[in-house]
């Protein structure tokens, strides 16, 4: 026994005619509209902005992380020293 094309893939049916490629294809959600994109972007900055400002946020945690990273330099370095 053969599998044939239509076993092997479920969408795909011979038809016996070529698809008509002038149709143009639906979408299946509305496009954003140009007020509608700034809108959102504009709450995604104000939420990043809030973010930011909080205390123990990742910009005060990159200062940390650099003093940290200057202090485990040099205590590697006294290390291997000594």
């Amino acid at each position: 026994m053969s599998a044939s094309l239509e076993d092997a893939v479920p969408g795909a049916r011979n038809t016996g005619s070529y698809p008509n490629l002038n149709i143009p294809p639906r979408a299946e959600t509305e496009q954003l509209t140009d007020e509608e994109a700034a809108e959102r972007l504009a709450v995604l900055k104000t939420r990043h902005d809030a973010q930011k400002s909080l205390p123990g946020s990742a910009g005060n945690d990159v200062d940390r992380l650099k003093k940290l990273k200057r202090s485990h330099a040099e205590d590697t370095l006294k290390e291997i020293e000594n």
